[in-house]
């Protein structure tokens, strides 16, 4: 997390499974002081309400992805069902949609400026080994 803090981020992309290595991961961060724009978590730790109330105050400015199903009846949805499928050969399910976003997310980020200058976007996969 040192090499994380010292790179300064604008957005600090997380990675956690269960909620117990969320909550390790994210007090960390902010007790070292890392303090990006937005904490983006990733995963099943990031997804439940227990990571707020743990967390508390330093629960401000962390977000999370959550299961996507989508609107059936968009006309977006059901086109991008068609192109994914004709593609791969079976439906996307939440974690396919999930990468499919965070791909183009990144890509934004590194083509937009800052007002800090380049964006500066650290991903940090958190793998509790048992």
């Amino acid at each position: 997390m040192t090499k994380v803090k010292a790179q300064n981020p604008d957005f600090l992309l997380m990675v956690a499974v269960s909620t117990t290595d969320a909550i390790l991961l994210t007090r960390q961060a902010k007790e070292m002081g890392v303090a990006p724009r937005a904490f983006v978590g990733f995963g099943g730790g990031f997804g439940v309400a227990d990571i707020a109330t743990e967390l508390g105050p330093l629960s401000e400015n962390v977000f999370s992805s959550a299961a996507w199903s989508g609107n059936p009846n968009d006309p977006a949805t059901k086109a991008f069902y068609k192109k994914f499928f004709d593609k791969y050969g079976f439906y996307p399910k939440e974690h396919e949609v999930e990468g499919y976003a965070v791909i183009y997310i990144i890509a934004d980020a590194f083509k937009a400026p800052s007002s800090r200058g380049n964006w500066r976007v650290i991903a940090m996969p958190f793998v509790r080994r048992c």
